[in-house]
């Protein structure tokens, strides 16, 4: 189906209406769709269509996130949070760990806003959201974080 928007492209300018059907062909057109809105620099659609898909930034093509940060860092916040939630709540010790790697890197964003006493306030709420998962509290005093 998407072949005929893009053949249909090369005769006439179809580019919003080929949008449209890949959204409404998700999760079918799912790479296709990311990579169309990487290619038009509409990372915020891109920022959202990762999280609806629930993928991670540790699973996403650290230089795509490197570009967007360099543009709107900003976006990417989300994110990290609803990734961060989503590892701690599988309740492994190594879903832990990319967890608190997921927040050191998180530390750097909000370091770059100007937001550090933000990022102390959000790491105090997963400590005291998640106080009952000791092999969490565990990890996160082996890293490095300096909250």
């Amino acid at each position: 189906y998407l072949q005929y928007w893009n053949e249909l492209n090369a005769h006439v300018d179809v580019r919003t209406d080929r949008l449209e059907a890949m959204r409404h062909l998700l999760p079918y057109s799912y790479e296709e769709l990311a990579a169309e809105l990487l290619k038009r620099k509409q990372y915020e659609e891109w920022v959202k269509l990762q999280m609806a898909a629930e993928s991670s930034p540790l699973t996403v093509n650290r230089s795509l996130l490197k570009e967007i940060e360099a543009k709107r860092s900003d976006l990417l916040v989300p994110f990290y949070h609803q990734s961060i939630d989503r590892y701690i709540q599988e309740k492994k010790r190594e879903s832990y760990r990319q967890a608190v790697l997921l927040i050191d890197q998180l530390r750097l964003y909000y370091e770059r806003q100007g937001e550090a006493e933000r990022f102390v306030q959000y790491v105090n709420k997963l400590v005291a959201k998640y106080h009952v998962l000791r092999a969490f509290r565990e990890e996160l005093g082996r890293s490095n974080l300096r909250i």
